[in-house]
């Protein structure tokens, strides 16, 4: 069973970046947002065995079936976070889009358009190992952008852009969902729990949501789309990131599918036509390829081939953001994990199909967790859609 949770922050929120942070040694404790969907789901299968027995049952393997053990995951699962303002559902930006550095008017500023596949024609890469491709991203001719990281786009605009209509969406800047709001602290002494000298760090705390200048709230939350959910109660509180900040829980039922069927059956039948398609990540990924999804192999003529059971493809061209450092704490263990990096959220790859069907691309790529490390935990949700 497929549900989407919707989680209301009640106080602002904090996550860690991946940098190392020592007290006493750095003033400062670098922060995230959107945090990675495994701050969610850590904390989403934290309530599931609070709501279900507790620990003792957790720990005599009564929840084996559906939250797993310390080391193996059960049926509950995270697809994917996102956020959501008002009634729209928010995802990241695709990095093929890029808004105008010097827009016309202020009302286009936040305005992000497709860029365009042209041919590298010998170009030297900009991709990571230099890996050749037979395309490169170029704006219109005449206009100089900047990218759309840091931006987000609705629910509807993802739909538009996956089956190649229209040349450009509204975008919403980060700083526009969330605001920033720093806190000091200090460390304390653990027995007189008296301020410890040399201790003072400063956070970045996020304020889901912003006030408009008459003093309304524009109400945003953060959205946790699970599948084998059924053991939550209808509504829960739930701790959240650095400090368990509370959020408030809600089921909104069952998911739907971001394609209609017959929106499905047009892109399928567009990129059977082209035999070229894109791959959109919603969540960050982690390779063991580093940024190349799994099959990836460096060919003879130093292209990059992927071979994945009948289907074979060639990576003609890509948008890649800069890696997220993906850590945490080992609770079962008591120490770090293990610090991995991750390709963003927004990273689109397009390949060439050399061999095989769109069908078996569509099985592989849409709507389906392609992580090589933790799919379960919601990372590498990516989507099918049109090349050009």
């Amino acid at each position: 069973m497929t549900m989407i949770l919707e989680l209301l922050p009640l106080d602002p929120l904090f996550f860690r970046d991946g940098k190392p942070f020592t007290m006493g040694d750095d003033a400062f404790a670098g922060s995230v947002f959107p945090p990675p969907p495994s701050a969610v789901y850590g904390g989403l299968r934290s309530a599931y065995i609070a709501h279900n027995g507790g620990l003792e049952r957790f720990i005599a393997g009564d929840m084996k079936e559906t939250v797993g053990t310390p080391d193996e995951p059960g049926s509950f699962a995270l697809r994917g976070t996102f956020l959501k303002r008002g009634e729209d559902f928010l995802v990241p930006a695709p990095l093929d889009l890029a808004r105008d550095k010097e827009p016309e008017n202020l009302g286009m500023k936040d305005f992000l358009r497709r860029m365009r596949l042209v041919s590298a024609d010998g170009q030297p890469s900009v991709l990571p190992s230099r890996r050749k491709t037979d395309f490169m991203l170029m704006p219109e001719e005449g206009r100089v952008v900047q990218e759309s990281s840091g931006y987000l786009i609705s629910h509807t605009s993802l739909i538009e852009y996956l089956s190649g209509d229209g040349s450009g969406y509204l975008g919403h800047p980060i700083k526009s969902i969330v605001e920033q709001e720093p806190k000091l602290g200090i460390k304390r002494d653990a027995k007189t729990h008296a301020s410890q000298e040399g201790f003072l760090y400063r956070v970045n705390m996020y304020r889901l949501g912003t006030r408009n200048p008459d003093g309304s709230v524009n109400k945003v939350s953060l959205i946790a789309d699970c599948n084998g959910s059924t053991g939550f109660p209808g509504e829960f509180l739930l701790r959240l990131g650095g400090d368990g900040k509370s959020c408030l829980v809600r089921n909104l039922g069952e998911t739907h599918s971001l394609q209609s069927e017959d929106g499905r059956e047009k892109l399928l039948a567009r990129i059977e036509n082209d035999r070229m398609f894109k791959v959109y990540l919603a969540t960050p990924a982690i390779f063991h390829n580093g940024w190349l999804p799994k099959g990836a192999e460096r060919g003879s003529n130093g292209e990059t081939v992927l071979r994945l059971g009948e289907l074979e493809l060639k990576l003609i061209c890509a948008a890649i953001g800069k890696p997220l450092h993906i850590g945490g704490w080992d609770m079962h263990r008591n120490k770090p994990k293990p610090m991995r990096r991750a390709v963003p959220a927004g990273s689109v790859y397009f390949f060439k199909i050399i061999k095989g069907e769109a069908s078996d691309a569509f099985e592989l790529f849409d709507n389906t967790n392609i992580s090589d490390f933790n799919p379960e935990q919601g990372f590498g949700l990516s989507f099918v859609g049109a090349a050009k």
